[in-house]
């Protein structure tokens, strides 16, 4: 079987410096036996080095270089572009509801066999967005 593996993404989105993962989440993922890659980033409100010792793996490949089983999680939309993308993605994708280049991403995705797991659907048991 394949171990989990969690690809962080840096935020190419100027200004933005918010994460979904923080170092202490970082633990307690490695602590449960997921691998976890974290792309290095000077813009991160979390440094580099918080990642690491929270036993997260550092690296400065791009997420399109991850392994093909490798989930990647970010915070803000994808760059333009329009290479297909092949991998599972946990992000705020703006595609759902119909916004100004969504069906452009979608079909990204569409081409490469890729999914996205939309952070603004995240409801709790009572529906309630978290």
């Amino acid at each position: 079987m394949t171990q989990s593996l969690l690809w962080l993404r840096k935020e190419d989105k100027a200004g933005e410096h918010r994460v979904p993962l923080t170092p202490a989440g970082a633990r307690e993922l490695t602590d449960a036996g997921v691998h976890l890659v974290v792309e290095s980033s000077d813009n991160r409100i979390f440094a580099d080095a918080q990642y690491a010792e929270a036993g997260a793996e550092l690296t400065a490949l791009h997420w399109t270089q991850a392994p093909a089983h490798a989930v990647i999680i970010g915070l803000k939309e994808l760059e333009d572009g329009t290479t297909p993308i092949a991998h599972r993605h946990i992000f705020f994708s703006h595609t759902f509801k119909g916004q100004s280049g969504a069906a452009d991403v979608l079909a990204r995705f569409a081409a490469g066999g890729g999914s996205i797991l939309d952070l603004e659907f995240l409801a709790d048991d009572q529906g309630r967005r978290i």
